[in-house]
């Protein structure tokens, strides 16, 4: 399934593209995570430079409760995969939920079924704390 649409206005914020309201606003770039399962992205952020974060789950199509959650990052000016990571699967069923948040030195913080994972701008892993770690 694709999520596009999901980060289709998001790099058009504070650009002056639109300076009035009958102005129909254009993508500047479109994003899809194309996987056989259904994917949803839950979560999105967007750093000083209009660089897109996004998290979210993939859903197992073969019946079982299966999700993998996932988070990705796309350059500013034209959309491009900068980096992506899986961050675990659960499968015994929820909870299916992820979110995204940028802290103010630049790190990408992910909070998800699997637990709390953190990770620098460019994607290398900063710290990972696992769900049965969290008091």
């Amino acid at each position: 399934m694709k999520w596009g649409a999901a980060l289709l206005f998001i790099p058009l914020l504070g650009t002056g593209r639109c300076a009035t309201a009958a102005c129909t606003p254009q993508p500047v770039w479109q994003a899809n995570y194309d996987s056989v399962d259904n994917d949803v992205a839950t979560s999105v952020a967007v750093d000083g430079s209009g660089n897109v974060y996004v998290s979210g789950i993939t859903q197992n199509n073969s019946g079982t409760n299966n999700a993998t959650f996932f988070v990705r990052a796309y350059a500013a000016a034209d959309g491009s995969l900068r980096w992506s990571k899986v961050t675990g699967t659960l499968t015994t069923g929820g909870p299916y939920s992820s979110q995204i948040a940028l802290d103010g030195a630049g790190h990408v913080l992910v909070v998800d079924g699997k637990g709390i994972h953190k990770y620098y701008a460019d994607g290398n892993p900063y710290v990972d704390m696992p769900a049965s770690g969290i008091q």
